[in-house]
């Protein structure tokens, strides 16, 4: 993954974590009661469960790092490459193991009846992101919820997001960024209003051959630019503890009075500062991501694993023991995932670039001798 200039961030323990969240939210689901269930979502209120903060702290950072990604590229198919391995690779052996034996193990059909069957084949089109196909022939067919890949509905958004940033940059606007900053102004004003004006208009509206729903592109949008708008504005951006206590102490307030107006302005407007907060303090979480970065296998494993366990254990499990038995059961696919796939695509990441630069940490170019 890609990482700010200065390492000492605590970024790849933010992203595990916005990963974990995921998890723990979607355990409800999968036993069948609702998002709101979790204690994040009892807490603050039934719309902003654990996974709510999780995605939305992806595409928070996302934002950031993207746009230096975009800064540093040596050509449009560069920086497209480079999305393109740290996404496809590892979604790619995923649809190929579920495929070719989640399925096979685990469908009621006969193996010659799961493999003439076409619907096997749908989810391979799932590669493509834009038509993720989450469902199996047979494979427990006993439950009434068989979707496998309940987490992957958001990457296509994600791939938006890096294709909106191209298409910013060739019309000369994307490091305007005080017409950023209105843009995310009116972003926030859209989503803060959301329920009372805007949930007509955009809440079943959807880019028909995209399939993308309008109010999920705005609403991720105003966390990736609020990411973009924190790199732009590193230069007179400080970091201050009063301020971070100063924000908590408002959505406590917020929380208290149950206030669901000014929890909505807190999220969709200081959280990125929250965050950013946190991933600039220094200590020894710096070092959490040395054995590298599992956060993007945790995130696409950790439902299929999840309706696995369900199925397995006959919904006999608590949602605590199938949080506690899917962090066991995904952490050494992610790691897995990262060390096998991932890391080995994004060895081929500089295949458009200019060789004699380190495109993996973005920092100043180096020196093809023993010092590099």
């Amino acid at each position: 993954m890609i990482q700010p200039a200065n390492h000492a961030n605590n970024f790849d323990f933010i992203r595990f974590l916005a990963a974990s969240f995921v998890i723990i939210t979607h355990a409800y689901a999968i036993k069948g009661f609702p998002d709101g269930n979790d204690f994040s979502g009892q807490l603050i209120g039934e719309l902003y469960p654990f996974s709510f903060f999780g995605v939305r702290i992806f595409f928070l950072i996302s934002g950031y790092l993207i746009l230096q990604s975009f800064e540093r590229k040596k050509s449009n198919l560069d920086y497209m490459w480079k999305r393109f391995l740290r996404i496809i690779p590892g979604l790619f052996v995923l649809i190929m193991l579920m495929v070719f034996l989640y399925g096979p193990l685990f469908s009621s059909y006969s193996l010659k009846e799961y493999f003439s069957n076409p619907q096997t084949y749908q989810m391979l089109w799932s590669i493509v992101l834009y038509r993720i196909n989450g469902y199996l022939p047979g494979v427990f067919a006993v439950d009434k919820n068989t979707e496998l890949l309940g987490s992957l509905w958001t990457l296509p958004y994600e791939f938006s997001m890096y294709i909106g940033i191209m298409v910013l940059g060739f019309f000369k606007i994307l490091h305007k960024r005080y017409f950023n900053l209105i843009i995310w102004i009116g972003l926030i004003g859209i989503c803060v209003f959301y329920p009372t004006y805007f949930k007509e208009i955009l809440g079943h509206s959807y880019i028909p051959f995209l399939r993308l729903s309008y109010w999920s592109i705005i609403e991720f949008s105003n966390f990736f630019v609020g990411g973009m708008l924190l790199y732009q504005f590193r230069d007179i951006i400080k970091y201050r503890f009063s301020i971070f206590l100063f924000i908590i102490l408002l959505f406590s307030i917020s929380i208290y009075f149950d206030n669901q107006f000014f929890v909505r302005v807190i999220i969709y407007s200081l959280l990125p500062y929250f965050i950013f907060y946190l991933g600039n303090l220094k200590g020894w979480l710096n070092r959490f991501g040395k054995y590298g970065d599992f956060s993007y296998g945790i995130y696409i494993y950790g439902f299929p694993v999840q309706q696995m366990l369900v199925f397995l254990t006959k919904h006999e499990m608590s949602v605590l023991e199938l949080q506690i038995l899917s962090f066991a059961t995904v952490l050494p696919l992610a790691f897995l995932s990262w060390h096998l796939v991932e890391k080995q695509a994004l060895k081929f990441k500089n295949k458009f670039a200019n060789p004699v630069y380190d495109h993996a940490h973005y920092t100043q170019p180096i020196k093809t001798n023993k010092s590099s």
